[in-house]
């Protein structure tokens, strides 16, 4: 309960810390609203003018291109009049091919204001009247090509027409420009408006900010400071608090493992009493008992052996962890050919190939490195024991600079969705019907590679073999109190 509260002790300080930051950061978010809120409404507005304006020019340019074509009509028909050849009608037929669409257009740009709607449509109504007159005349010419010009054209009326197309047309476009010049002025008042409100607003904002700024760093570092001494506080209760933990998990440790080694000892003695007598029994009086009797005694001396088994297991696990280690080099090759040889002279009928790499020297504790790849070496050998011809394989590799050992064989194999119980004592991942054994073996291997400052893991397959790979510190890269004593003088 007192590591909880030291946790959300040092949790809460953060917490303060945290929302201290989140208030110095708040005003500067707050302004940069009103100040974006501020120029997204005046660049909405100068928008707005400006899409008035450029709406003007369109009125203007179409009007002006109407004009244009008009004009370019009446000279081609002049033209006509005083050559007496088409090719001076060019301009003539041009213009009536581009004035009905210019008219749409400008008709459509302009349905929004009632004025210029009715001036474009006596514009074009006088057009309409030019046109009938223009075209009287150019067949008049057309039919007698060598008659004098026609009466007609000398009584003024083309002109007068023309000229109030023009007039018509002139207030369309005297109108818009002066829209666009006064949309023009309100355009560049507005921008200095908003230029100099901006440039006030940040002259504002940005001693507001300072002033802001500075008050809350300062109370953000008493905050801080304050913080910074509580979690200093935290820091040496919670130290203490694991030092003695640790101290007390060291000792329940050591009392359990005091408790396993000497229970496990004493437990030797009634056990060979019980095999000593179950034997005596069968040898002396066997021929006095019945069959189920012999039986049930065998029976008890194989469970009798095989609790001795367990305990001489339990106290070799218990040893790994109580014994000083004792550095020296040690050929782990011939180790494990040694290991090897034992178990053919044990089992001479078994074929069994054995593959080594040269030399393996290292530094560790050769007792414990002996019962390391003894127990792995036997491994090996009991899970190949239902291959015609097993393979059991030692050798080393290197991987980033770490020599990495490994006995590999071609045996059972196992399931890696169990791995986590593989090197966990009494852990068993098969039957004890098809491989016998007490599950303290691969125990003990971790136990000692760890206190070699190494570790040990493992790959396998069902049906295909396994590979146990394991690496031992060297003594310069041990914790300190693995480290060899120097011996005194």
């Amino acid at each position: 309960m007192l590591v909880l509260s030291k946790f959300f002790e040092i949790f809460s300080l953060r917490l303060d810390f945290r929302r201290a930051l989140l208030r110095l950061a708040l005003a500067p978010v707050a302004l940069l609203f009103i100040f974006t809120l501020v120029v997204w409404l005046s660049n909405r507005a100068l928008l707005d003018m400006n899409s008035e304006v450029v709406a003007s020019r369109n009125i203007v340019n179409t009007s002006n291109e109407l004009m244009l074509n008009f004009v370019n009509m009446e000279s081609g028909l002049r033209g006509y009049i005083a050559a007496r050849n088409h090719v001076f009608l060019q301009p003539y037929w041009e213009g009536s091919e581009r004035v009905p669409d210019l008219l749409k257009s400008l008709r459509e740009r302009v349905k929004g204001n009632p004025q210029h709607l009715a001036n474009l449509e006596q514009a074009s109504e006088q057009h309409a009247k030019w046109v009938e007159y223009a075209e009287n005349v150019r067949r008049a010419i057309q039919q007698d090509p060598g008659t004098a010009t026609p009466t007609a054209f000398f009584d003024g009326r083309g002109k007068q027409l023309m000229d109030g197309v023009r007039v018509h047309m002139g207030n369309i476009v005297s109108a818009e420009e002066l829209t666009s010049t006064t949309k023009g002025a309100q355009i560049s008042k507005l921008v200095r408006q908003a230029t100099s409100l901006t440039l006030a607003f940040l002259l504002i904002a940005g001693f507001f900010l300072v002033l802001h700024t500075q008050r809350e760093i300062k109370s953000l570092n008493n905050s801080f400071q304050d913080n910074l001494r509580r979690a200093e506080e935290s820091h040496r209760e919670l130290v203490l608090l694991n030092d003695s933990l640790e101290k007390t998990v060291a000792s329940r440790t050591n009392e359990l493992e005091a408790f396993c080694y000497s229970v496990s000892h004493d437990l030797r003695a009634p056990l060979r009493g019980i095999d000593g007598f179950s034997l005596a029994l069968l040898e002396d009086y066997g021929t006095d008992l019945q069959e189920p009797a012999q039986k049930y005694l065998r029976f008890v001396r194989q469970g009798v052996q095989k609790m001795g088994k367990l305990i001489d297991d339990l106290l070799a696990l218990s040893r790994v962890s109580r014994k000083e280690l004792s550095f020296e080099s040690v050929d782990l090759a011939a180790i494990a050919d040694e290991a090897l040889t034992e178990l053919k002279t044990a089992e001479p009928g078994r074929k069994v190939n054995f593959v080594s790499e040269g030399k393996a020297e290292i530094v560790g504790d050769k007792g414990m490195l002996q019962s390391l790849m003894t127990n792995l070496i036997a491994n090996a050998w009991k899970f190949t024991q239902k291959r015609d011809v097993a393979r059991v394989e030692f050798g080393q590799l290197k991987k980033d600079g770490q020599k990495i050992y490994f006995v590999r064989d071609n045996g059972a194999g196992f399931d890696m969705a169990h791995y986590d119980k593989l090197f966990g004592a009494f852990q068993r991942l098969h039957s004890p019907n098809e491989f016998q054994g007490t599950g303290v073996g691969l125990a003990t291997v971790r136990r000692i590679a760890r206190r070699h400052g190494g570790d040990v893991w493992a790959e396998a397959k069902v049906g295909e073999g396994a590979t146990f790979y394991f690496v031992i510190g060297n003594p310069a890269e041990l914790p300190a109190n693995l480290m060899p004593k120097e011996p005194q003088a």
